[in-house]
């Protein structure tokens, strides 16, 4: 992200600090977590997402990705910090954090984790 965004203050109350515990419960459930990658590996990305969730209210993720996707490279807990994945790898698990601290997910974005979860469930609603 261009500008600093403190983590420890928020207009939505989901900060970092309460959001963590959060993650580190649900994660696993994720559509694209991978078998055998353990919520570290997700870590660094639910932080991104929720501190730029926070610091972009009332925009939406089409608008801010560009600029998400060019600060995860300088980010301190991103590729270049503890997470060392590009990208492409956590991009996922960035969005998502992202909706829930704004509540705005987008329409595909909610079917196809609608499709997924059927999935894993063997098609039960």
């Amino acid at each position: 992200m261009k500008d600093k965004v403190n983590p420890d203050r928020s207009r939505t109350g989901k900060t970092w600090d309460n959001e963590e515990n959060w993650w580190r419960e649900h994660y696993a459930d994720r559509p694209y977590v991978e078998s055998g990658l353990g919520f570290e590996h997700y870590r660094p990305a639910y932080r991104y997402g929720t501190e730029a969730g926070n610091h972009h209210l009332g925009r939406t993720w089409n608008e801010v990705e560009p600029d998400l996707r060019a600060g995860w490279a300088s980010y301190e807990y991103g590729a270049r910090g503890v997470a060392r994945a590009g990208w492409e790898d956590i991009v996922d698990a960035v969005r998502d954090a992202w909706y829930r601290v704004t509540g705005e997910p987008d329409a595909a974005h909610a079917a196809a984790e609608q499709a997924a979860r059927l999935e894993r469930e063997g098609g039960r609603p």
